[in-house]
């Protein structure tokens, strides 16, 4: 995992991305298909009103366009960050709580219930979770603090 220390306030988004990564891609699984449907289609919602109102929130061409933000891996990472700061009540210096009021963090009822739910249950399961790397299997090397 790598946290530009210039930018501590990225940690919960590497973090979850780590677990996306070594827990066997989890944003490519089945389970998350329904929370990545609805945050991509939140988040074209929002860009089209925005370009509706005149406004281009986003470039068309260079790495951070509309097809990063849909893409799985990242919607895991965001939706874990949206986790811990609307529905756990995280306040730290390593999740930015203004990040989650920008526009690739849609704020929907029905979103913010199904990252509940995914997300508790992901974070439960982790107790329990080995891995292997090689040959060898670690297990309990992954931990979030309770609360």
């Amino acid at each position: 995992m790598v946290v530009d220390f210039r930018h501590p306030t990225s940690f919960i988004h590497e973090y979850f991305h780590m677990l996306d990564d070594m827990l066997g891609d989890l944003s490519m699984k089945c389970e998350f298909d329904q929370v990545a449907l609805q945050y991509q289609q939140l988040l074209i919602s929002s860009v089209e009103k925005e370009r509706e109102d005149g406004k281009e929130i986003l470039p068309k061409k260079g790495k951070y366009n509309l097809n990063y933000f849909l893409r799985k891996c990242e919607i895991f990472a965001r939706c874990g960050e949206i986790h811990l700061f609307r529905n756990l009540h995280i306040v730290s210096s390593i999740l930015k709580p203004e990040e989650t009021h920008y526009f690739a963090y849609p704020d929907d009822e029905i979103l913010n219930n199904m990252i509940g739910e995914y997300y508790t249950n992901l974070l439960d399961r982790m107790e329990n979770i080995s891995y292997k790397t090689g040959e060898d299997v670690y297990e309990k090397d992954l931990h979030i603090a309770s609360v």
